[in-house]
């Protein structure tokens, strides 16, 4: 599970006419591909020239299962670094 966060801040807009500040914030298991989809619908219910930023975070709260998940992953596929 990620964390995503699609904003358009007050900052990177300031000389961008009829600009209000927007936010959207949730959790998903998408790829990056689909949610690139999602923040292209985002950036198109914004005004002309407004610059939206789009970030992806790991899910803190689930860090154990994160590094067990990884370690498995690990471990399933020996030839990962290609030694």
């Amino acid at each position: 599970m990620i964390g995503v966060i699609f904003t358009s801040r007050n900052k990177d807009n300031k000389d961008v006419a009829n600009f209000k500040q927007r936010k959207i914030a949730f959790l998903s298991n998408k790829s990056v591909e689909e949610l690139m989809l999602k923040f292209d619908d985002f950036v198109n219910e914004g005004v002309a020239n407004e610059l939206s930023r789009f970030y992806i975070t790991i899910n803190e709260r689930n860090n154990e299962k994160t590094i067990i998940d990884l370690q498995h992953y690990l471990l399933d596929h020996p030839d990962f670094f290609g030694y």
